[in-house]
């Protein structure tokens, strides 16, 4: 059990009604999110409070209106579940970095230099993130602030989100591990097994990740592969 002094709320108006329970931010946030956590190392108390700053405790009477229940755990359940959790300064800047390194990482996965044709280096993009002050939200998926920062680093970078379609070719002796290797990179929309037993497949990757994929392709075939990028 986390020390209250250590703890923040989480809250959770209903019918009217407020209630607040006392808890470890980390912990309270993984047990929302569905991890494996025990209710009992999430709390700082097991008191349910209308106003926890002054000490003032929910009424049974409104537990049991607005929950059907007097078993704190239950409560507690529920006002983690829907409620609301106040975040650290803390929390909030370890979020940031995090989702700030996906970002980085989907960026470089998903976009291109168009003058080079290359996916940037992950410093140069965070720099570029850094130049143009982009905000991140701590309430979205990196994948889902992906091309709204893609569309502000522009203004400093030269920089564009592609898909690519490439034609590949292998022999039959390589066919069938790479057939996997084709689906893990990209969405395979096309396949043909010649009468040669050689594979012919067309697959739809992130630009920014033809250069690893085609590495990889050429450690599986030993370089023997036969590459075009396909016009969309």
């Amino acid at each position: 059990m986390v020390r209250v002094d250590q703890a923040v709320e989480a809250r959770l108006t209903k019918a009217g009604r407020h209630f607040v329970v006392l808890v470890d931010c980390d912990k309270a946030l993984d047990y929302k999110t569905g991890k494996s956590v025990s209710l009992s190392d999430v709390l700082a108390s097991e008191d349910v409070y209308a106003d926890a700053r002054k000490g003032l405790h929910a009424a049974k009477s409104d537990l049991l209106a607005v929950f059907g229940t007097e078993d704190r755990y239950k409560i507690v359940d529920n006002i983690l579940k829907n409620g609301e959790i106040a975040i650290t300064a803390e929390h909030q800047r370890r979020l940031i970095n995090q989702l700030k390194r996906q970002i980085v990482d989907a960026i470089c996965r998903n976009a291109i230099n168009p003058q080079t044709n290359t996916p940037h280096p992950p410093a140069r993009i965070e720099a570029a993130m850094d130049a143009a002050r982009v905000p991140i939200d701590i309430h979205k998926s990196a994948e889902t602030q992906v091309q709204d920062i893609v569309h502000k680093l522009a203004v400093h970078l030269p920089i564009r989100l592609e898909v690519r379609e490439l034609q590949v070719q292998v022999p039959a002796s390589f066919a069938q591990s790479c057939f996997h290797l084709l689906k893990s990179y990209g969405t395979l929309k096309k396949q043909d097994w010649l009468s040669d037993g050689s594979l012919l497949a067309i697959v739809a990757l992130p630009a920014g990740q033809q250069e690893a994929f085609e590495k990889a392709l050429g450690n599986v075939t030993k370089g023997n592969f036969d590459l075009k990028i396909r016009s969309l």
